[in-house]
């Protein structure tokens, strides 16, 4: 998970003191616990929202602005909330921001302090974004384009199977029709072969009955003459 985070730009040095940012809810300092221990369903090569979040508070820490400011407000109200369990928003905030009133705090500074930490993080959110697009192109588009092209070469190949597919069913009636021709051929030689076999047959008959009536009137009655 590590190596996701460190080619994201937001991977730094382990700090014991960092207190990850909750993802955007009614309350946010209360909700913390929740979305700090909510089951990831990510894929294992990518970082969790929570791993995520860990990770940019990290960040905020390692940059922040000295004297009180937003973090420390932040880091009071969340003490806060763990002491004053039940107590309305306004009260909470109110005791927060009281405790480090009392080492100097100045509320005007410390809400104009929160936009060093917004510009942090959209300087994180560029660096993700450029990375995002580094992933989009490499495992996306790349992707994608190997599905199109691997669907043009089964469109090719089912082209070429339906034109072949065509062609034995040419071929398949050029046999039958060959097969049937050559039977029909078949019986009208037969019919002739037979044809011609009687006919022969009759002629020789008939030429022998002439001999043999030669021979009886004519050759045999000359002789005895």
């Amino acid at each position: 998970m590590s190596s996701f985070l460190e080619k994201m730009h937001i991977l730094q040095p382990e700090d014991a003191d960092v207190q990850p940012i909750p993802a955007a809810k009614p309350d946010p300092i209360t909700q913390e616990h929740a979305a700090a221990t909510s089951t990831s369903s990510a894929a294992p090569d990518v970082a969790s929202e929570t791993q995520i979040t860990e990770k940019l508070a990290q960040a905020l820490e390692e940059n922040a602005l000295p004297g009180i400011d937003f973090l420390k407000f932040r880091k009071s109200l969340k003490a806060m909330s763990q002491v004053l369990s039940g107590v309305d928003e306004r009260t909470l905030y109110c005791a927060a921001f009281a405790t480090l009133n009392a080492q100097g705090a100045n509320a005007g500074e410390i809400v104009n302090s929160v936009k060093h930490y917004t510009d942090l993080l959209a300087t994180k959110e560029g660096a993700f974004k450029a990375f995002l697009a580094q992933q989009v192109a490499a495992k996306v588009t790349a992707q994608t384009d190997q599905a199109a092209t691997i669907a043009d070469q089964i469109k090719a190949k089912s082209e070429q199977i339906t034109k072949l597919t065509e062609e034995i069913g040419t071929l398949t009636g050029q046999a039958v029709d060959a097969k049937n021709s050559a039977a029909n051929a078949k019986a009208e030689l037969d019919t002739y072969s037979a044809s011609f076999q009687d006919a022969k047959a009759r002629m020789e008959t008939e030429i022998l009955s002439i001999q043999d009536k030669i021979t009886t009137y004519i050759l045999n009655t000359t002789k005895g003459a």
